[in-house]
């Protein structure tokens, strides 16, 4: 064929393969086209399902002189598909890519050779032509192609069409994609050579007397009336010009021959397949209805002025609420403060709720059984009324008995702060500071706050909840904190309405420390600092990090209905800390987080934006929130350099509301 054109032929020997529209002959810039597939077309009859077809392929050894292709070809309707390319020159590349199809039947002869016919060959009338930008300046368009196909750098043909590194990806690569190549398309047929191959082949040179294997020359030979090929030099006039040759009775008997048919994936090694493979990943197309950001296609996008966070409906700037500077001014020490955060009202509830968990809660004595059914040696206690049988109060096991007040635990608790100041949580006993050195510190302001044994006391007794109020697992409204919701409650209201938030938030889980069997939702996460423990999910200031909301994660006990997905997660807590009033934050998160989904939802309900990090995955099926990355292999990194990254927009319609 002529030197600027590439004819091909693949074949099937099932109608499933990707069909395209026609494109008219100038059609205007930025026209839309609708996909057709053969899905859409009725069945034929006598077609397999393909994979008898497979297994004889691997297992049968076709018959001498016929194709690898022979128990696909023989008496089965096969489909062909006839590729044409046309270029600008050496220096400019290819401009346009067409293709038809062809179904039909071959007829044998059982296994002589040389008698193949063909049963009413149907050539489908919607085919594919698309154009190609090479990107070329028109110095480097050869003027003999020019000449040739009539196709100039400025035709609005080429102006409005892809690039060759994208239709290369759609051709070959990119999985779902409207261009994929399907994957029963495994056999290649070159009509040149065949033509070449067999001098018996009535369209060879010895037989014929042409004077080249032009495709214009060879239709002019076969054609009954020897006219010209019209539009030559036009992919689409010569894919349907291959096909006419493929269907013609001096053709067709040499289609299964030994020589004709060759696998896809032989004709070029595995190794330049790879290295084609790696120097494409760097220029995948992205998925629609994402948007590749280049300096020709640079979208500039950002929130309306009422969006904005200086704007209308904005915050103040991150720092001291304007309620913690006002203490602070009128303390008189660190207590005013720490009080302002903690008040006095939760310490009285706290010494009413212990004295009633110590003194007023009837309880009576149980022995529990282990899987043998004995009998345990370690009692426990469970309430019960007072007329009970064994009935007694929790603190009447105790030789000596103190009176809970609010200053008894204000004064337990600061002597829990300081030994967190001291010794961290890794100390796990404070008796310490009653205890004469070397073994201990003896601290005289805490020996004379209270004694070693009041301090045990109120650390075995201290209580945040009403018992009697707490539900079994198997009511409505059981909740696994019950025992501490009340002060996390406290202290986190406290804590919110000490600082005020800024533009930036983050969210991110976080975990405390803990190695018992007391509960069951002991989280195990090996990227943290703190492997074993309660995971909490956390929203904190972007500027400070001081805590604005957490929750615990309870796993399967919470039946609030609570859903640990990202958007449920980002929602409870930006809620909880009363952060969705104002427009225009930006939260922050890492790949846990980072979603499509979650960036809609954020803008639509808030007015917020998303920054957030992400691992991009070789996930091949893309969707509309999916990233619009794919994974670089090790090879496809080596071909980019230090620095290159992708850019990638989603425009998304929203209402105000």
């Amino acid at each position: 064929m002529s030197p600027d054109e590439s004819d091909v032929h693949c074949m099937d020997n099932r109608p499933d393969v990707q069909v395209y529209d026609t494109e008219p002959p100038m059609p205007p810039v930025g026209a839309i086209e609708n996909e057709v597939k053969f899905d859409d077309f009725p069945s034929y009859p006598g077609t397999d399902d393909g994979a008898a077809d497979d297994d004889d392929i691997d297992t049968k050894k076709p018959p001498k002189g016929c194709s690898i292709a022979h128990f696909i070809l023989n008496n089965k309707l096969c489909t062909f598909v006839s590729f044409d390319i046309e270029t600008g020159g050496e220096n400019c590349g290819i401009i346009q890519i067409s293709a038809e199809v062809c179904r039909m039947t071959l007829i044998s002869d059982g296994n002589k050779l040389g008698n193949d016919r063909i049963n009413g060959a149907e050539r489908e009338p919607e085919v594919f032509n698309k154009y190609v930008n090479p990107k070329k300046p028109e110095y480097l368009w050869d003027i003999h192609a020019k000449k040739a196909h009539g196709l100039l750098p400025t035709d609005p043909r080429i102006l409005g069409a892809d690039t060759i590194e994208t239709w290369i990806w759609k051709l070959t690569q990119a999985p779902g994609s409207r261009c994929n190549m399907p994957p029963k398309l495994k056999f290649f047929l070159d009509p040149f050579r065949v033509i070449d191959g067999y001098t018996t082949c009535q369209i060879n040179k010895k037989r014929s007397k042409m004077d080249s294997y032009e495709l214009g020359v060879v239709w002019k030979f076969l054609d009954s009336e020897h006219n010209n090929l019209k539009g030559a030099h036009n992919s689409l006039v010569d894919a349907k010009a291959q096909t006419d040759i493929l269907v013609h009775e001096a053709f067709v008997p040499f289609i299964n021959h030994t020589k004709s048919i060759a696998l896809v994936d032989d004709i070029f090694t595995a190794t330049q397949q790879n290295e084609w493979r790696k120097k494409l990943e760097p220029v995948r197309e992205v998925h629609a209805p994402w948007k590749e950001i280049t300096k020709d296609q640079d979208v500039t996008w950002r929130p309306s002025w009422e969006d904005l966070y200086g704007g209308p409906h904005g915050g103040p700037k991150s720092g001291p609420s304007q309620y913690i500077i006002g203490k602070a001014r009128a303390a008189t020490s660190l207590s005013d403060i720490f009080f302002a955060i903690v008040p006095m009202t939760f310490f009285d509830t706290i010494a009413r709720l212990t004295t009633k968990y110590c003194y007023k809660d009837w309880v009576v004595e149980k022995c529990g059984r282990d899987l043998n059914g004995n009998v345990k040696k370690r009692k426990y206690l469970v309430n019960c009324h007072e007329a009970t049988e064994g009935a007694r109060n929790r603190g009447d096991s105790q030789t000596q008995k103190f009176t809970i007040t609010p200053g008894f635990i204000i004064a337990w608790i600061g002597i829990l702060i300081l030994n967190g100041a001291h010794s961290g949580a890794g100390q796990r006993t404070s008796r310490k500071y009653w205890r004469s050195p070397p073994h201990g510190l003896a601290l005289p302001y805490v020996m004379n706050t209270m004694s070693r044994n009041a301090f045990e006391f109120l650390r075995h007794y201290i209580h945040f909840a009403d018992n009697s109020k707490a539900k079994a697992k198997d009511e409505i409204g059981y909740d696994p904190l019950f025992k501490v919701s009340y002060p996390l409650e406290v202290m986190m209201g406290g804590m919110r309405q000490t600082w005020t938030a800024g533009k930036y938030i983050t969210i991110n889980e976080s975990m405390i420390r803990y190695m018992g069997r007391a509960i069951s939702y002991v989280q195990y996460m090996p990227a943290k600092p703190i492997k074993h423990g309660i995971k909490v999910y956390a929203a904190c200031c972007g500027y400070s990090g001081v805590l604005l909301a957490f929750r615990v994660f309870t796993g399967n006990e919470d039946s609030s209905g609570f859903h640990n997905s990202t958007i449920t997660i980002c929602d409870t807590l930006i809620r909880q800390a009363n952060l969705h009033e104002q427009r225009g934050r930006v939260l922050v998160t890492d790949n846990n987080y980072t979603t499509v989904a979650l960036a809609k939802y954020l803008f639509v309900q808030y007015r917020w934006t998303l920054i957030g990090t992400i691992i991009p995955t070789e996930k091949k099926s893309r969707e509309d929130e999916d990233i619009p990355f794919l994974k670089l292999s090790n090879g496809g990194l080596k071909e980019v350099d230090r620095g290159w990254y992708h850019e990638a927009v989603l425009c998304q319609q929203h209402r105000e509301g």
